[in-house]
């Protein structure tokens, strides 16, 4: 059995990517897409009340 078991768990996606729908890499401090814009790269808590910023 190798299906979802061996699955990491999904990191939720940034502000840029989620309003752009691109794949973001979640890589820390500051994603790609976020790097190549310049962009603060702000990801949303499991909550959605309260931003967290990478950088």
């Amino acid at each position: 059995m190798s299906g979802a078991a061996d699955r990491l768990p999904r990191l939720p996606a940034c502000q840029l990517c989620y309003q752009k729908k691109i794949q973001c890499d979640s890589t820390r401090p500051t994603c790609t897409p976020c790097s190549k814009t310049g962009s603060e790269c702000v990801v949303l808590n499991s909550g959605g009340d309260r931003a967290i910023s990478r950088a």
